[in-house]
């Protein structure tokens, strides 16, 4: 799988982000493009680094054994961040997906303007998410 360079425009009042994908796989055949869209009215700012793209579609690539490369910006502490998740992966599920190899054509951290003071996480109510919502909120 080939994850292009992500392209950003601005159509409508809105902001979106896009990026081109080759699949080998057929079951991938249809899939061609993943794009990220805000109203551009909103103040934020979409970044046009490979970063999300990756997210997005390394459980599929791990689904269907497929290697991927990133041809975008990649952040390396992400990077090494999907290796490990590669590994909690099929270690919960070793009949459903494999660990793919990944290259990247450019890593390189994000500006500080981009990085921001912020922390993304899922939140399922657990006892996970609550300690890092609790370690996070600067309250203890």
């Amino acid at each position: 799988m080939i994850l292009h360079e992500p392209e950003r425009s601005e159509i409508d009042g809105r902001i979106r982000v896009h990026a081109r994908i080759e699949a080998r796989h057929p079951k991938l055949a249809a899939l061609d493009r993943l794009w990220f869209e805000i109203d551009a009215a909103s103040g934020l700012d979409v970044s046009d680094r490979a970063d999300a793209f990756l997210v997005a579609m390394i459980p599929i690539a791990m689904a269907c054994g497929e290697s991927v490369e990133v041809r975008g910006r990649t952040s390396p502490r992400l990077a090494w961040g999907i290796r490990e998740l590669q590994r909690v992966h099929f270690a919960w599920w070793p009949r459903l997906v494999k660990i793919v190899d990944i290259r990247h054509a450019r890593l390189e951290e994000p500006p500080a303007a981009q990085r921001g003071p912020g922390v993304a996480t899922a939140f399922s109510g657990g006892v996970d998410s609550l300690y890092t919502l609790w370690s996070h909120t600067g309250d203890r």
